[in-house]
């Protein structure tokens, strides 16, 4: 892999960054400033930060290689620095929006809708547009309007409050603690994601108050009540997060007083409803208020694009060919609904699930499976790995064609998996380019990970071994060269499936 591009610092997309550098070397990292900070920070306590180049991007960086030449756009979320991706290639534009919402009043920078309208008309092949809140219809509400109501309420708590939200809505935090500010409360933070990412803010003036503002732990129980904010995670009712802790009177340093307000800047994600309502009931036992969001009290508002804000990405972007992805499958299927809304036919919308790729050649585009694409077979082997797989679109195991089908197929159960390999001097050449080795160290390399590979997998070239469900088959294109892989592929699928 050349490179790894993240397009904003949350936890869902950098938290696997560090175990994937452990099975997959990547020589360098693009992530913009608070994303690279955050990454800097993960990498740093697993101590593979020396190894890794981390990369700052912006809006105006751009990344070329010999056939991508990539460039970026301001998109708003609940995080500084979030982008989206516009890729340029020999075959088409693809713009992938990273995770978005449009906020007319924004906290931070906002949008830039004269890039992404400049990009719609210059001509876009594919768009990949967030599908997270497809269900939700109309406008998010601002993050100003968030900020507000908590404005309101810390004016109105006479005595202690205790604030929970996401540890990395950066902007929420920025917002609380400077509402805190500006009512005389000291502030102080529990939870260790919570203070990483109030450490960084502080150090990048994202989150912009006096150090004063900030108390160490030990002085919770000096300052008076009505002077102080504690700001913590746990809005979800994770069991080992601070507010379960404080919830469940085991937390170090505080414990709930009759009289505390605690505020909930978050709602519930599907599935921890029943943790957050069990949360809320120990700290009402307790003697604590609790404030949580509600239709007449914006106490929270989503970092992903509700129904009305995916159609002005679809008219702003102007896509030939619609892929919704980031999301359930439901939310897919909804995201196309609201696609075809605005005039996207259905017959050029793929829905693609973890792990699925999607070809291209031209402007057409084909789907069927997992499989991966090698740059040494030719259109007439492409065309036969979409065949086969286009066989098995309503089976449950699949073909898969690429020596990653041992990582990408955890779960599923192929009927035909078919490893080919480059040949070698290739395979040195890329191994040269991707890691900066000499030849005699790139072929130890490949050796090494060959015998690697052939303990995993037992199997003889060209042969198939096993029941029907077990078949593996090892192809060395470098003596059958791109054509004669192709045909035996071919060959084999049609003995396999009789047909």
């Amino acid at each position: 892999i050349v490179g790894l591009i993240i397009t904003h610092g949350h936890e869902d997309h950098i938290g696997g960054i560090p175990f994937l550098l452990m099975t997959c070397p990547i020589s360098k990292i693009y992530a913009p400033s608070f994303a690279k900070a955050l990454i800097e920070k993960k990498l740093s306590e697993r101590r593979r930060l020396a190894n890794t180049k981390i990369i700052e991007i912006d809006d105006n960086s751009s990344i070329n290689t010999k056939y991508f030449r990539v460039g970026f756009f301001n998109t708003v979320h609940s995080i500084p620095d979030s982008l989206g991706v516009l890729i340029n290639t020999p075959n088409g534009r693809i713009v992938e929006t990273g995770d978005f919402k449009f906020d007319l009043t924004p906290v931070g920078e906002n949008a830039d809708y004269q890039k992404m309208a400049y990009i719609g008309a210059a001509g876009v092949t594919l768009l990949m547009s967030d599908s997270t809140n497809s269900e939700v219809p109309g406008f998010s509400i601002s993050e100003k309007q968030v900020a507000s109501s908590i404005m309101e309420i810390m004016k109105k708590t006479p005595k202690r409050l205790i604030v929970s939200t996401f540890a990395s809505n950066v902007h929420r935090l920025s917002q609380i603690i400077k509402a805190a500010k500006e009512c005389g409360r000291k502030v102080v933070v529990f939870g260790r994601s919570m203070e990483n990412v109030v450490e960084i803010g502080l150090r990048m003036k994202t989150i912009d108050v006096p150090e004063d503002t900030f108390i160490s732990p030990e002085l919770v129980n000096q300052i008076e009540a009505e002077k102080l904010c504690i700001v913590c995670t746990g809005s979800q009712g994770e069991q080992l997060a601070a507010l379960s802790r404080i919830a469940n009177n085991t937390h170090k340093y505080v414990h709930i007083i009759p009289g505390d307000t605690v505020l909930l800047s978050s709602n519930p994600i599907p599935g921890n409803a029943l943790n957050v309502s069990g949360i809320v009931n120990k700290l009402v036992r307790n003697g604590a208020k609790v404030i949580q969001n509600q239709t007449f009290q914006s106490l929270h508002t989503t970092g992903h694009a509700s129904c009305e804000e995916q159609k002005l990405m679809l008219q702003l972007i102007k896509p030939k060919y619609f892929m919704p992805v980031h999301g359930e499958y439901k939310m897919l299927k909804l995201h196309g609904n609201t696609a075809m809304e605005v005039g996207i036919p259905k017959d050029i919308m793929e829905k693609v699930e973890e792990g699925g790729t999607i070809a291209g050649k031209g402007a057409e585009g084909d789907v069927r499976g997992s499989f991966s694409k090698y740059a040494d077979l030719t259109q007439r082997a492409i065309h036969v790995q979409k065949t086969i797989i286009r066989k098995l679109a309503d089976r449950e195991s699949c073909v898969i064609i690429g020596r990653s089908a041992d990582y990408i197929l955890k779960e599923q159960k192929p009927i035909l998996r078919i490893f080919i390999y480059s040949p070698e001097d290739v395979r040195i050449e890329n191994v040269m380019k991707s890691h900066n080795f000499s030849a005699e160290d790139a072929k130890m390399f490949i050796t090494e990970k060959d015998k690697r590979y052939h303990k995993r997998h037992l199997a003889l070239t060209g042969s198939n071994r096993g029941d029907r469900h077990n078949r593996d088959m090892l192809i060395d294109s470098s003596l059958l060269g791109v054509d004669g892989t192709a045909e035996l592929i071919e060959e084999v699928a049609k003995k396999v499936f009789h047909e």
